[in-house]
């Protein structure tokens, strides 16, 4: 079991990588058979040597290799390597044991990544682009419901305004506004007083406001 994960969207590619190890049995036994590999340096003999060791009371051996891919995109820094070197573990891999999960995380790639070409013709290949526009909106709407909440769409615009694309941060506000409303609906007025990224904007503004020697909007 092959699977490719990759993308800008590292909030949505975790949680994805979460439902496939939930796939892979008891999550303790898994835990004591998981190996994260740092893929920016890795070399292929101790990939293939960790992807043929048999699990320990468990189901299966999980490997997760993580950035491998990204050294093999066009534009590269560092020394780019050749696919050449990687034929060994290509070949190995319809023949890697049954009990052996290997996952390659990444970020962006494009499809003129030689090695994602090779190894997606061996694996499940899911790419996980940023939400933008009325998608990122729809993911707080969600987001929020899943906390048991409400907001109201001038709250959702106001917090993707301020809080950005990044999900990690905006599941992380989203979390301290639901709790800050107590049940009832989030709205603009929540999203300005309690977000992270309002009170470190508000901060430069006030530094700003100092400099420029207008204390009233200072003291504000």
């Amino acid at each position: 079991m092959v699977h490719i994960l990759y993308g800008p969207d590292d909030f949505t590619l975790r949680q994805r990588l979460e439902e496939i190890k939930g796939t892979l049995g008891d999550r303790e036994s898994l835990a004591l058979n998981t190996a994260v590999m740092d893929g920016r340096r890795l070399t292929p003999a101790p990939l293939i040597e960790t992807c043929n060791t048999i699990p320990f009371l468990a189901s299966w051996r999980l490997v997760v290799v993580e950035g491998l891919l990204e050294r093999f995109e066009p534009g590269a820094t560092g020394k780019r390597p050749e696919v050449s070197e990687w034929q060994g573990l290509i070949e190995f891999l319809p023949n890697s044991p049954p009990t052996t999960a290997l996952a390659f995380i990444d970020g962006k790639l494009t499809k003129a990544n030689p090695l994602l070409r090779k190894l997606g013709k061996l694996a499940t290949v899911e790419d996980f682009p940023a939400l933008k526009g009325d998608g990122l909106q729809q993911w707080v709407r969600d987001r929020v419901a899943g906390q048991g909440a409400e907001i109201s769409e001038r709250a959702v615009r106001a917090l993707v305004e301020t809080a950005g694309d990044d999900l990690w941060v905006l599941a992380n506000e989203i979390e301290k506004l639901s709790l800050y409303a107590k049940g009832r609906r989030i709205d603009e007025a929540d999203v300005r007083q309690v977000t992270s990224c309002v009170r470190e904007a508000n901060i430069f503004a006030m530094v700003d406001a100092m400099a420029e020697k207008r204390l009233p909007v200072a003291m504000r």
